[in-house]
């Protein structure tokens, strides 16, 4: 009889501590589960005239060696539209980021009608920094009984993480 109630309680000791170290795996996976994982915030810078609207989409935060793709959108207004027919031309500056091209022309763009132009651009960053991107261009825009050669800079702040 003595020697059942041993192996009762070893037996019982012995699933105590394969529960306690079940509990601590818990605990554990718990502590993974509350890891932040970065968010990444999309943003817009925007430039309006009386010829147009630019909407520059970017993301503000990106991690290392992570394509950051900006959109430029461009749009006439009212009684004005673009200029097929003129010259497109942008560049992207940045310190750290480095993009797939520098220089941009209309056979770059993604669209170039008289309703709008869309260009998309992509960067990456191989280290954590704040950097700024400046783009810079030039496009033409007309209206009835004229023509306008329009360039425009945006300069946005992005972080690397």
């Amino acid at each position: 009889m003595f020697k059942i109630i041993v192996v009762f309680m070893s037996i019982t000791l012995l699933l105590g501590a394969k529960e306690s170290k079940t509990n601590k795996e818990k605990k554990d996976v718990k502590k993974l589960e509350k890891v932040e994982t970065p968010t990444f915030t999309l943003a817009k810078e925007s430039i309006t005239t009386k010829e147009y609207n630019a909407t520059l989409n970017y993301k503000k935060v990106s991690s290392i060696n992570e394509i950051n793709s900006l959109t430029l959108d461009i749009k006439p207004k009212g009684e004005w539209h673009i200029n097929t027919g003129f010259p497109i031309k942008f560049k992207l500056n940045a310190n750290c980021l480095k993009s797939d091209k520098v220089k941009y022309k209309k056979k770059d763009a993604k669209t170039v009608t008289e309703k709008n132009i869309l260009l998309n651009m992509n960067t990456k960053c191989n280290k954590k920094i704040n950097d700024e991107i400046t783009l810079t261009g030039a496009f033409g825009v007309c209206k009835a009984d004229m023509c306008k050669r329009k360039t425009l800079k945006v300069k946005v702040k992005v972080e690397v993480k």
